[in-house]
């Protein structure tokens, strides 16, 4: 019974919600317990005295379940400890990309390129020579205007995906604000960047003109 205290003690601190100024009360509480029972063995007297072997192996007993039960409670509060740190960090995690992408193209916003343009100039050890572009599209506003917010967004859409997968092999595309977009050319000098550029903007008007002639196809 003064061995199973220790277990008692374990569970007030691993096992509850408690204040930590409960906690300790419930601490010294199970330590006065513990003393109690001690004080009260040493005054009492034995209703079946026990022989030294059979007292050894009682003693055994009791030491072997408690280190085994403090073993399990602590290898349970462990597990659901790890548990709950691997999702706490999984929702930082979470948290961090939700605050630095935009919602609508899932591109980086401007929180995000900034802080990697600041790390990769500064931070590197490798010096780099790098290239920074910024772009908006054109007439977007008439967009709007003529066919509404939802194309608009469609519009967003279509071309940050295009963005972004002509920008992966070279560095990082974001969305700066609005229809403007911000292409940062981590190591290509400004002619192999300007290559690039023209390059996503011939993809651009195919893109264009395939969408007119589907266009033109639906109304004939």
């Amino acid at each position: 019974t003064q061995h199973m205290a220790f277990v008692l003690l374990l569970f007030v601190f691993t096992t509850s919600y408690l204040p930590s100024r409960v906690k300790i009360l419930l601490g010294f509480l199970v330590y006065g317990l513990r003393m109690g029972l001690y004080f009260y063995m040493l005054k009492a007297d034995p209703l079946f005295p026990l022989t030294g072997q059979l007292n050894t192996a009682l003693q055994f007993l009791n030491t072997t379940t408690v280190y085994l039960l403090l073993i399990l409670i602590m290898s349970v509060f462990a597990g659901d400890t790890l548990r709950a740190e691997g999702k706490l960090a999984k929702a930082n995690r979470k948290l961090n990309a939700l605050a630095e992408t935009d919602p609508l193209t899932k591109l980086p916003n401007r929180r995000f390129i900034l802080r990697h343009i600041e790390e990769c100039v500064h931070g590197s050890p490798d010096p780099i020579c790098p290239t920074i572009a910024i772009g908006d599209i054109d007439f977007f506003k008439k967009v709007n205007d003529t066919y509404g917010h939802e194309a608009g967004d469609r519009v967003l859409e279509v071309l940050s995906e295009l963005f972004q997968k002509t920008m992966e092999p070279y560095g990082v595309c974001a969305r700066w604000g609005g229809e403007e977009f911000l292409f940062f050319f981590e190591h290509l000098n400004l002619d192999n960047a300007q290559v690039v550029l023209y390059e996503l903007l011939s993809k651009i008007c195919l893109l264009y003109t395939s969408d007119a002639a589907d266009e033109r196809s639906s109304v004939d």
